[in-house]
């Protein structure tokens, strides 16, 4: 997993210092050409993003990107949109839920939904992914059925998130992978859309209900209590 944080120079040495303070442990520089940092189980590139090992627990992730915020450090794609959307149209029994185009990338955003369609689609209990691009706006007619209220606030906010992350990913890769633990990697996925800290508790608790696995181990069968860093404590 990747965090995008954008920090050269000066300012990645003081995100470096601020991850060192965190985690209580001293980086090993990598030398050139990478200039990486590598904290046991998180290396730091020369651009400032934080590169995740595979078997980093979410809930570690999620720990040192709030201590970080707290630090005044925020992750380039970790924001959840700021600017009002446009209000859930419910039609019918079902509905749809639509964004302003300025603030959508359209190319991107069918990159990222197409990445992680099947989870997406499992998570929302919806069966198509179709996308309206209007003059005004980007529609999302995924739900022939209207959710309850909660349902509707959370499953907007993370429409909305997609649609953040198609403005501010510099790259996206289309393609998406076959995924052993569902609710392991669409929390990862979560976590980087900006569903952090205990505000979006239960917002990740509905995206994560319909999906299988361990939200906490990336082998939901092993599962296991050893910590991803292990030199370091972050809870």
């Amino acid at each position: 997993m990747k965090v995008e944080f954008n920090k050269k120079g000066a300012e990645r040495k003081e995100l470096i210092k601020a991850i060192s303070e965190i985690l209580n442990t001293k980086p090993k520089y990598l030398g050139m050409p990478t200039a990486a940092y590598d904290f046991g189980g998180l290396i730091v590139d020369k651009n400032g993003a934080l590169n995740f090992e595979e078997n980093v627990f979410p809930k570690d992730i999620e720990n040192l990107l709030l201590k970080l915020q707290s630090k005044g450090f925020y992750a380039e794609d970790n924001d959840l949109p700021k600017e009002p959307v446009k209000e859930p149209q419910r039609e019918g029994l079902g509905l749809t839920v639509a964004i302003p185009l300025e603030q959508v990338q359209v190319e991107k955003l069918s990159a990222i939904i197409n990445s992680k369609a099947n989870l997406i689609k499992k998570a929302l209990g919806i069966s198509d992914l179709p996308i309206i691009v209007d003059l005004e706006k980007v529609s999302f007619p995924w739900f022939k059925e209207s959710p309850d209220d909660t349902r509707i606030q959370t499953y907007t906010r993370f429409i909305a998130a997609l649609c953040k992350m198609s403005i501010t990913q510099k790259r996206v890769q289309a393609k998406e992978k076959e995924v052993d633990n569902e609710k392991y990697a669409f929390r990862c996925f979560l976590l980087r859309l900006g569903f952090i800290g205990s505000e979006f508790k239960e917002d990740r608790k509905i995206l994560l209900k319909n999906l299988e696995g361990s939200s906490a181990f990336r082998d939901a069968k092993k599962g296991g209590d050893e910590s991803c860093f292990s030199q370091a404590e972050i809870l």
